[in-house]
């Protein structure tokens, strides 16, 4: 992972979803945050702070709901309510079940310009915060994508870069193909992006639209019009842009996959 500097200006900002609208002891907190590999260089517990490196990791304990069925209302975006490894089909009742929530913020250390690392950093003190809390789930509001809190901790844990965690997926199907669409890719100042393929080929074709997506995050850059990719040495496939099927007078990157 090269670390280079995140283009977007977007806050580092995620909302546990809790069972209950009482808070854990807090107290318990740096131990987990230390099992999920974040160091808590200085605890604050009653301000609700914690320093990590390059910055300082907020919490804040709200005893409601997230309003409006806000994080509920995205949470068919989420890669778990696909029926895929590590999913939670129902996962949507499971969010629309909380009762509290954590709001997790970072904000970097003075002359600090936020990296990919400090990106993931975060997430997985998010993902250690969703495990003290025994939360039921997490809504990534800049990738417009709520997850069921296994799939969430399974995507952190397992993933260098939990690109799953980070952004959500469209789907629609017809005419014997089928899309893929992401939301979120402005949290990192990139255009969307849209696979479409045959709908036999679906599950490995959602695995590709993901290595594309953490490709263009890693190096920073969209594709530019007329690059080309591909699974293999011999498929080479034109990327091209596209009105967004959803959001109107946004142009999207797009791959037509033939088979």
């Amino acid at each position: 992972m090269r670390g280079d500097k995140l283009q977007a200006l977007n806050p580092l900002l995620a909302f546990v979803l809790t069972p209950t609208a009482t808070m854990p002891d807090a107290e318990g907190l740096p131990a987990t945050l230390l099992k999920w590999g974040v160091e808590a260089k200085g605890w604050a517990a009653k301000d609700g702070s914690v320093e990590i490196e390059n910055g300082k990791l907020f919490f804040a304990f709200m005893p409601s709901a997230i309003p409006n069925g806000e994080a509920e209302a995205v949470a068919a975006y989420s890669v778990g309510a696909l029926g895929v490894e590590n999913s939670e089909p129902d996962q949507r009742a499971k969010l629309g079940a909380h009762a509290g929530h954590v709001v997790v913020s970072f904000v970097p250390a003075k002359d600090h310009q936020r990296t990919l690392e400090d990106m993931v950093r975060f997430t997985r003190a998010v993902a250690a915060i969703t495990e003290w809390s025994s939360a039921v789930g997490v809504y990534w509001g800049a990738g417009s994508v709520a997850h069921a809190a296994r799939f969430f901790l399974l995507t952190v844990e397992n993933l260098a870069v939990p690109l799953p965690a980070w952004t959500g997926v469209s789907v629609a199907e017809g005419s014997g193909r089928v899309r893929f669409l992401s939301t979120g890719m402005s949290q990192f100042s990139l255009p969307e992006l849209m696979v479409t393929a045959p709908a036999a080929h679906g599950r490995a074709s959602l695995a590709y639209f993901f290595e594309l997506l953490s490709h263009v995050v890693k190096r920073g850059e969209a594709f530019a019009s007329g690059d080309t990719v591909g699974r293999s040495e011999r498929e080479s496939v034109p990327v091209i842009y596209e009105p967004s099927p959803l959001q109107k007078g946004e142009r999207i990157a797009v791959v037509h996959l033939a088979q």
